[in-house]
């Protein structure tokens, strides 16, 4: 506990002020969106403070501790309270813990913990500094949480709780904790295991313009944050632009077999579990470019998504071809 609060009152001695900014996603699925997903980014009530210092870390195991943090949240209730303390170490990558704790008073929601994460690893690949940070969220001029990138070994000597287990997707199939799997298919990275019943099954295509992998990685961590808005419903169409790194990303989601045609729809916390095993098969293949993705269920194409540095309605992926049965 001791190194931990040394490091943080090192963070926070030389602290920087930033602002976070987004943009909204829409998301058409025939009904009124519920007022809890309407989209909460960008908010000029909100900023942060940020703070560096060593050691230095991976890039790769800080952003796979980022998006196990981002999936287990984004399957959560957003207006729910985290608690005094929460952790994540991505279990393929586990050299990065990311913690989010209370401080001052504050009480840490889901979507607030989440709008912190996603700008701190934001800040770390704008500055290409991957190493120890803690980074305190605010809004309206209320501390809402901090999050901080820590080694490891200094959780682990502190004996804080952890979540390892089911925190992100496992590096051989994408499994989820909710036991349903993504099996990826892509040129260099196989499936490790058949598909089950109420398994789906991905394709990845690596298509079109190459990318900066920082745009790549943050446009999966961004999309677990719009598609975590909006809960257990299904999927029907979402596009969305992503304020990345270096350039705006598109992206354009849709099911070609209509929800009530399938015994199980597939949903946006669906989506969620596949965007956080799709950041696993892009660091193994490590391809970093346009890409077009499949979604399928027992063989049948249930869905299929675009992510473009140009318009994603001119890719031919989107174009009808529906399966219903």
């Amino acid at each position: 506990m001791k190194l931990r609060s040394q490091i943080c009152t090192a963070l926070l001695c030389a602290a920087t002020k930033c602002i976070s900014a987004a943009v909204p996603a829409t998301f058409l699925a025939g009904q009124k969106p519920r007022l809890s997903a309407l989209p909460d980014l960008p908010n000029p009530d909100f900023h942060y403070d940020a703070a560096y210092t060593l050691p230095h870390f991976s890039p790769t195991a800080s952003i796979m501790a980022c998006v196990a943090a981002m999936r287990e949240l984004a399957l959560l209730d957003k207006n729910a309270y985290l608690g005094e303390i929460k952790s994540w170490t991505h279990s393929g990558y586990p050299e990065v813990t990311v913690l989010i704790e209370d401080v001052g008073g504050s009480r840490s929601t889901v979507r607030f913990a989440m709008w912190v994460i996603q700008a701190a690893i934001k800040d770390m690949m704008q500055r290409s500094m991957f190493q120890t940070s803690a980074f305190l969220g605010h809004y309206r001029n209320t501390i809402i949480g901090r999050v901080q990138f820590l080694p490891h070994q200094v959780v682990g000597v502190d004996n804080e709780p952890q979540n390892t287990a089911g925190a992100g997707p496992d590096a051989d199939g994408g499994k989820s904790s909710s036991g349903v799997s993504f099996n990826f298919e892509s040129p260099a990275f196989l499936p490790a295991v058949t598909a089950s019943k109420g398994d789906f099954d991905a394709r990845v295509q690596y298509v079109g313009k190459a990318m900066d992998l920082r745009d790549v990685y943050f446009t999966l961590i961004w999309l677990m944050l719009v598609f975590g808005s909006y809960g257990n419903e299904p999927l029907r169409v979402l596009e969305c632009k992503v304020p990345s790194v270096t350039i705006e990303v598109r992206t354009l989601w849709n099911s070609v077999a209509r929800p009530e045609m399938r015994p199980r729809p597939l949903t946006a916390a669906d989506m969620v579990n596949m965007l956080a095993a799709l950041a696993v098969v892009v660091e193994k293949d490590h391809e970093f470019s346009e890409m077009d993705i499949v979604i399928f269920e027992e063989g049948v194409v249930i869905a299929r998504g675009v992510i473009r540095l140009g318009d994603p309605l001119a890719s031919s992926l989107l174009t009808p071809n529906v399966t219903t049965s």
